[in-house]
């Protein structure tokens, strides 16, 4: 049960940049667990993002808010952004 998150969202965005092209984003998105009430939600943008370290830190933010006796549970996404734009700060 502390291996595998619950849910787990693998999306690609569209997203129309600022010179009219399109540029497409790999989203991921994992739930670690549900049993505790809500999520609390983390959300990173970075070109290294892949599906096992935002597998982890679900599972990490999990583990937190337990230890720390918050009612939530982890829930991390990421967002894989490769643009030009984005990687050189022009957006």
């Amino acid at each position: 049960m502390l291996k595998v998150p619950i849910r787990f969202l693998e999306v690609k965005i569209p997203v129309r940049m600022d010179d009219e092209g399109t540029e497409i984003f790999v989203g991921y998105r994992a739930q670690h667990n549900g049993a505790t009430g809500p999520t609390k939600k983390v959300i990173r943008f970075h070109p290294d993002v892949i599906l096992d370290e935002i597998k982890a830190l679900s599972d990490w933010m999990n583990l937190k808010c337990s230890i720390n006796g918050f009612p939530y549970n982890g829930v991390t996404g990421g967002i894989l952004c490769v643009s030009r734009n984005i990687i050189f700060g022009k957006l």
